[in-house]
C-alpha cells in the first residue's frame, strides 16, 4: 500500500534493542523499547521492557559496563514471551504502510524477528521475513544525507540534531534519540524532494551512499582559527550550547585545531565527538598550570558526556589506620593516613601483610593467582636480596618501611646513573653469554618460578611507598604559597584549604587549616584532584619555589 501522508505525518514505530550478543545466535535481547509516533508528535504511550535472561546465561561484564544493567536489575524481567505479545499488540495498531525505524537496522532485525516468532506464528511476509512492517535504518538515510560527517552512531547523528542520548547504552534513550535523529533526517529530506514513504524507498534503492572525500564538521573553520597561540581551557558546544568535552592547552589554537587534521588517525569517539561540535567556549589562561588547574574545576562543575578522567561521578577519597588494617572514606584520628582515590590500590599490601602474619601466602596478593609454594618461595628470596630477614617484617607498617627503603635505594641508583658520562659498552664475550644462558633456572610448567616472582614483591612495594609518598605531598599542598616562572614572567599561586587562589586575588580571609592531624576533614575528590594536577605541575617545573604556611 502506497501513502500519501507526508515523512512528518507518516505514524512509525521506533524501537531500540540492547542485547547481550551480536546476534540471536550469541547473545540474548537484554532490554527493549518501542512506540509509535510521528516526525511532529511526540509518543503518547512508550513501552520499554528488561527481557528475562536464561539460567545460565549472566549478563557479560562487558555488556553491563556499556548499559550499566547488572543481573541483580533482572528480578522484575520479563519473559521473552510476553514481550513478544506485548510486541504484537502495538504493531497491530500501526497504521499501512506500517513502517518502523531504527538506527542501525541491521542490528535490530534479527532480533526483532526472533522477538516476533517468540510469541506464536509470525505475520511474514512472502519473502519468508517475520517482521510485519518495513523496517527503515536511520543510519543508512544518514550515510547517504551526511557522507563526510566523521560519525554516523546514535550518538552522533542525536548531537548533530541536538539530541543527547546519553553515556548509557540504555533502549529508552536510544530510541527517543532514534526519534530525534527520525525529525531531523525529515527536513533534511524534504529539502530534497523526497516527502513520503514511497519516494524514500525509491530514494534508498536508487541512491547509492556517496563516497567519502574530506571529512566535514559542524564547527566553522574560523572560530578554531581565530583562537590565540595562549594557553587555556577550551569547551566543545553542541547545537544547543551543551558542553560535550572540556580540555587544556598550552596553545589553544594548536590545541583545539589538532582534532581537525588527518582524517585517519582520529578514533571512534573523538570522530563521534566532532561531528556534534558546533561552537566552542574558551578561557584564556596565564600560564599552563594554571589551564590544567581550571580545567579538573571545570569537568567536575559541567560534567562533560565525553571527558573520562577527572570526573567526580561516585568516586571517593580512602584513609588508612595507623597499622593500615582498616580504611575510612573520611579522615579521622583513627584514620590519618592518605588520601589515596582508589579503593583498591593497597589490598595487595593488606593481603601480603595478613599472609606474612599467618605464614600462609595468599594465591591472590598479585592480580592472577599464583602458587603458594612459589610466593612463600619468592618472598625468602626478596628478602635475601633485600638484605632482610623475613622475621623482620611484621605487619603493614614495616612493609611500607620496607618500599620507602627501596625506593630511596632506586632514586639513588638513577641519581649516580644520570651523573656518569655516557660510556661506550664493549661487545659482549660469547662464551660468557653461553655460561649465562645454561646456568638460568628453568621455569615450571606455567611458565614461572621463585626468582621472577621475587622482583613482583619489590615493584608491589615501590608503588605503594610512592602512593604513599604521594598522599603527604598532596596534603602540604593544601595550604601553600608558590612562586614559580613561565617564560620570562614571575607568577603566583595561592592554596588555602585546597582551594587555588591566582596571582592578586583576594584570599587573606580563607582561613588556614588548624587541625593539623586532619587536614582532609571535609575535603573531597575535587580537592584531590586539584592537588594532583598542582603536584605534576610543580614536578614538572624547574623554576617553582614552595613556602608553606
Amino acid at each position: 500500500m502506497i501513502s500519501s501522508l507526508s515523512l512528518a505525518d507518516q505514524p512509525a514505530l521506533f524501537v531500540d534493542c540492547q542485547t547481550t550478543g551480536p546476534n540471536p545466535a550469541k547473545g540474548n535481547l537484554l532490554e527493549i523499547t518501542w512506540f509509535i509516533a510521528t516526525a511532529k508528535e511526540p509518543p503518547s504511550v512508550l513501552v520499554s521492557n528488561l527481557v528475562k535472561q536464561p539460567e545460565d546465561a549472566p549478563i557479560p561484564h562487558r555488556i553491563s559496563k556499556l548499559t550499566g544493567i547488572k543481573t541483580a536489575e533482572l528480578t522484575d524481567a520479563i519473559d521473552k514471551e510476553e514481550v513478544s505479545r506485548q510486541f504484537h499488540s502495538t504493531v497491530a495498531q500501526l497504521s499501512q504502510p506500517a513502517i518502523s525505524l531504527a538506527h542501525f537496522a541491521r542490528f535490530e532485525r534479527p532480533f526483532l524477528q526472533d522477538l516476533i516468532s517468540a510469541g506464536g506464528a509470525g505475520i511474514g511476509d512472502a519473502d519468508g521475513d517475520l517482521l510485519p512492517f518495513q523496517l527503515i535504518c536511520t543510519y543508512e538515510i544518514a550515510k547517504r544525507l551526511f557522507p563526510n560527517l566523521p560519525s554516523k552512531s546514535i550518538r552522533a547523528i542525536a548531537g548533530y540534531f541536538g539530541t543527547e542520548c546519553g553515556e548509557m547504552k540504555r533502549a529508552q534513550s536510544h530510541a527517543h534519540a532514534t526519534w530525534q535523529i527520525w525529525r531531523g533526517l525529515v527536513d533534511q529530506l524534504r529539502a530534497g524532494g523526497v516527502d513520503t514513504v514511497g519516494t524514500l524507498q525509491a530514494w534508498l534503492t536508487e541512491t547509492p551512499q556517496p563516497k567519502r572525500t574530506k571529512y566535514q564538521y559542524p564547527l566553522e573553520r574560523s572560530k578554531r582559527l581565530s583562537l590565540p597561540h595562549q594557553p587555556g581551557v577550551y569547551r566543545m558546544l553542541n547545537s544547543l550550547g551543551n558542553v560535550l568535552y572540556v580540555g587544556k592547552a598550552t596553545s589553544l589554537k594548536d590545541r583545539v585545531n589538532s582534532y581537525f587534521r588527518g582524517n585517519g588517525t582520529k578514533d571512534t569517539k573523538t570522530k563521534e565527538l566532532l561531528s556534534q561540535v558546533f561552537d566552542l567556549n574558551v578561557t584564556v589562561c596565564s600560564t599552563p598550570l594554571e589551564a590544567a588547574l581550571l580545567e579538573t574545576d571545570e569537568i567536575k562543575r559541567l560534567d562533560p558526556p565525553y571527558n573520562r578522567a577527572l570526573k567526580q561521578r561516585d568516586r571517593t577519597l580512602l584513609f588508612y589506620s595507623p597499622d593500615f588494617e582498616s580504611a575510612s572514606q573520611v579522615q579521622t584520628t583513627d584514620h590519618p593516613i592518605g588520601p589515596f582515590a582508589n579503593l583498591h590500590l593497597l589490598e595487595p599490601l593488606q593481603r601480603l601483610s595478613q599472609s606474612i602474619r599467618e605464614n600462609n601466602f595468599r594465591e591472590d596478593i598479585f592480580h592472577r593467582e599464583l602458587p603458594k609454594v612459589i610466593l612463600s618461595e619468592a618472598f625468602q628470596i626478596f628478602c635475601i636480596n633485600s638484605g632482610l630477614e623475613p622475621n623482620e617484617i611484621h605487619n603493614s607498617r614495616s612493609l611500607i618501611a620496607l618500599g620507602l627503603w627501596l625506593v630511596r635505594k632506586e632514586d639513588q641508583i638513577r641519581k649516580r646513573q644520570a651523573e656518569q658520562p655516557e660510556v661506550e659498552e664493549e661487545p659482549a664475550d660469547e662464551t660468557t653469554a653461553d655460561e649465562t644462558t645454561t646456568e638460568q633456572t628453568e621455569p615450571d610448567t606455567n611458565g614461572l618460578n621463585s626468582e621472577s616472582i621475587s622482583t613482583k614483591f619489590e615493584r608491589l612495594l615501590r608503588r605503594i611507598a610512592r602512593l604513599y609518598l604521594r598522599a603527604k605531598a598532596l596534603t602540604g599542598l593544601l595550604d601553600i604559597e608558590v612562586n614559580y616562572t613561565h617564560g620570562d614572567t614571575k607568577h603566583n599561586i595561592s592554596v588555602r584549604r585546597g582551594i587555588i587562589y591566582s596571582g592578586a586575588s583576594s584570599h587573606e580571609s580563607v582561613p588556614i587549616i588548624a587541625e593539623r592531624d586532619q587536614p582532609w576533614a571535609g575535603l573531597d575528590v575535587t580537592t584531590y584532584d586539584r592537588m594532583s594536577v598542582l603536584f605534576t605541575g610543580l614536578s614538572a617545573s624547574k623554576s617553582a619555589i614552595l613556602v608553606p604556611l
